[in-house]
């Protein structure tokens, strides 16, 4: 099958206090080089844009533009090369950070009627956060986890606010919600703030994000224009054939690779898992509040190398944890997890996904299909079969431009089945 890429870049110029008159669209299908980075693991996804600044003009064949769109929809042709087009300085620049960014990837091929058809994905939403002009514009870019980083919480105690509601009342009324961004969560609790008295000063929502990370375990990611927080941290709708995945074939369609097949019985791991609470004591504050004290529960789990299960057992003394000499040991920490059964469900489930037998890795694939984070994929080892199976994508890395094509490193989490 041959098979034509398609690389275009959207971007909407965002009007500032400075250049008011910025109301322009630029539409490019002719890029040096795009790296697009995505994942749960982080907060944002992230991509980098590599443009040449002579664009040649179009021609006989109309395939290398780079177009100026003006706000009534008047199209012209341009080129960035020396005055033509102003990069940046006094003059409205074309490019400025804060300007609207969609990145598009794809292919035109014929089928097997030899109409021409067309795949195509958005695999990139955001906006422009550096602009370098050298030999060639440099566009850094992050996608609507940036708004978070604009908006300041408010100095305050948050005791007896949810998570969600905390999140949702400081991004109300900024320009992350007026780009439609909404706190979403899986969990099946409220997660209150009883964790003692939880206060905010001079930060950003990213910030609160990243120190809930940092200091009680809770995941947070933008996924378009959702912001999930907590567990379980893949959504269902994120699965793009939940009946049938697609397949990556070792000397196949799978360029190279980074995997390594694992048995369970060659894997030692464990894990300390901690949940944080607070309780009342028979004490007043001067605001007539009753004081609270914070506590731990603790449970600590493992891999049982003989019977290739997941064992556990509650922690009073840290002297009850044994040393980890050998393999790989985990911290987990929670604040949603009120009773011991609870945490140690939540434990033995996290580390069950960690502990199997099959690949363990990344491989680099072409760019069809193109394959989102939280999607399920099967990979198939036609000379060994008992080594397929279908996984769970916790990042890709996209990358692709003239003379590139089109390639996706997928990075695997967990085994979900056998095939």
């Amino acid at each position: 099958m041959f098979l034509r890429c398609i690389n275009t870049v959207l971007i909407t110029q965002v009007p500032t206090a400075t250049f008011p008159d910025r109301n322009n669209t630029i539409f490019l299908d002719f890029l040096s080089k795009y790296e697009i980075a995505s994942t749960w693991e982080t907060i944002t996804d992230t991509a980098k844009v590599i443009i040449p600044k002579n664009v040649p003009t179009s021609n006989a064949t109309g395939n290398m533009t780079a177009t100026l769109i003006d706000s009534e929809g008047n199209s012209t042709i341009i080129t960035m090369q020396g005055q033509d087009i102003n990069i940046g300085g006094k003059t409205s620049p074309l490019f400025l950070r804060g300007d609207q960014i969609s990145i598009t990837a794809g292919y035109i091929y014929l089928d097997t009627n030899y109409s021409e058809q067309i795949y195509q994905k958005l695999l990139f939403q955001g906006y422009l956060t550096k602009v370098f002009s050298d030999l060639a514009i440099t566009l850094e870019c992050e996608d609507n986890g940036y708004l978070l980083k604009q908006i300041p919480v408010k100095n305050q105690s948050w005791a007896g606010y949810s998570m969600q509601d905390m999140l949702v009342k400081s991004i109300s009324g900024t320009a992350a919600a007026a780009a439609g961004i909404t706190v979403n969560t899986q969990s099946s609790s409220k997660f209150s703030f009883n964790v003692g008295t939880f206060t905010t000063s001079n930060e950003t929502v990213a910030q609160v994000l990243a120190r809930l990370r940092r200091d009680i375990g809770m995941v947070s990611y933008m996924k378009g224009t959702e912001l999930r927080i907590w567990y379980p941290v893949y959504y269902d709708a994120d699965i793009q054939n939940p009946l049938s995945p697609y397949t990556f074939v070792f000397q196949k369609n799978i360029i190279s690779n980074n995997l390594q097949y694992q048995r369970k019985d060659d894997v030692v791991m464990s894990a300390i898992a901690i949940n944080n609470y607070s309780t009342t004591v028979d004490v007043m504050t001067k605001d007539g509040q009753m004081k609270t004290r914070q506590k731990q529960m603790k449970v600590f789990v493992w891999s049982d190398p003989k019977t290739q299960t997941i064992k556990s057992k509650v922690i009073t003394n840290d002297s009850q944890i044994p040393v980890n000499n050998q393999g790989q040991r985990f911290d987990f920490k929670f604040v949603d997890c009120p009773t011991i059964t609870e945490l140690t469900n939540r434990a033995v489930d996290m580390l069950s996904k960690a502990y199997y037998t099959g690949f363990r890795g990344s491989f680099v694939t072409f760019g069809m299909p193109l394959i989102p984070y939280g999607d399920n994929i099967q990979l198939v080892d036609n000379v060994l079969r008992d080594r397929s199976g279908i996984y769970k994508v916790k990042k890709v890395l996209y990358s692709g431009g003239f003379g590139l094509g089109i390639r996706q490193e997928i990075f695997l989490d967990y085994l979900i089945q056998t095939s």
